[in-house]
């Protein structure tokens, strides 16, 4: 087993909806309660001051039928050029969760910048009656260490 010094602390974010995820044209900001979206609700972790590494993203679906792949992306603080996606995840709903997790011993090269956030991108196939919530665990990072 390797042992990795993690030079941060760990942060749970939650968000949930009924429509689909990844809208950059409305937002929740953290802190806000759930649900306060339109039916393009966005599942979507701003970090503005603090770096931060994905560690895990979990989501569940409950109600409804049907499945589409989902993006995970990052959306750049230094614009649309930087903007990249980490990985998909192909046909998830209700009865196909989503569990995934960072793998590799060099989590550092996973940091990402001051501005950046973390966009899950899915298209609801039932909106309106298939239900999500979404769990992300973020590695914030003390600048000074990074």
């Amino acid at each position: 087993m390797t042992h990795i010094e993690l030079l941060g602390r760990t942060q749970i974010f939650t968000n949930e909806g009924s429509g689909d995820m990844g809208s950059l044209t409305v937002g929740q900001t953290l802190g806000s309660p759930p649900g306060t979206l339109d039916t393009n609700e966005s599942a979507r972790w701003p970090k503005k001051d603090e770096m931060f590494i994905p560690l895990f993203i979990r989501v569940h679906f409950v109600d409804g039928s049907g499945t589409a792949d989902m993006d995970i992306n990052i959306d750049s603080g230094d614009g649309p050029r930087f903007d990249m996606s980490l990985h998909t995840v192909k046909a998830v709903g209700t009865g196909n969760d989503v569990n995934w997790y960072l793998e590799g011993n060099d989590l550092h090269g996973w940091m990402l910048g001051m501005g950046d956030r973390l966009v899950l991108t899915w298209t609801n196939p039932d909106s309106g009656t298939m239900l999500w919530g979404a769990t992300a665990g973020l590695l914030i990072m003390d600048p000074n260490n990074a």
